[in-house]
């Protein structure tokens, strides 16, 4: 049997992001982590065992908010997620990407406010797996 790399990490509370400044999402719930390659004190997933993988991220914001967040791959943006919510209630969206990565790579969630408004986050989510 091949080997096993899985993650699915989750943070349910309320992170306010200001000054159009990015923040790398630490996420300290862990539903899983085979093969122990995400670090939940940096919100870093390093990469162990190369291939393909599927990675997925949601966000939710609250109510007159507006975040866009950035899958990295060793710091390059890989793919990106925007959430706008309107005055009334809360918004959430996801994304899927399949890549392409070589043991040492790492890949992060990064988040920051679009335009004026502060970004609220109310929950999120980062989860992979070894596809193949």
């Amino acid at each position: 049997m091949g080997t096993k790399v899985a993650f699915s990490v989750s943070d349910l509370d309320v992170l306010k992001l200001t000054d159009h400044s990015s923040l790398i999402l630490v996420f300290d719930r862990i539903q899983s982590n085979f093969g122990n390659a995400y670090n939940k004190n940096n919100g870093i997933f390093t990469c162990t065992t190369s291939g393909t993988y599927v990675i997925t991220w949601s966000i939710e914001v609250k109510e007159n908010t507006a975040v866009r967040s950035y899958l990295e791959k060793n710091g390059q943006t890989m793919s990106l997620l925007s959430v706008t919510s309107p005055a009334i209630s809360s918004s959430s969206s996801s994304q899927t990407s399949i890549l392409h990565l070589t043991s040492g790579d790492r890949l992060y969630i990064e988040a920051l406010p679009i335009a004026s408004t502060s970004g609220v986050i109310v929950g999120s989510s980062f989860a992979a797996f070894l596809l193949y």
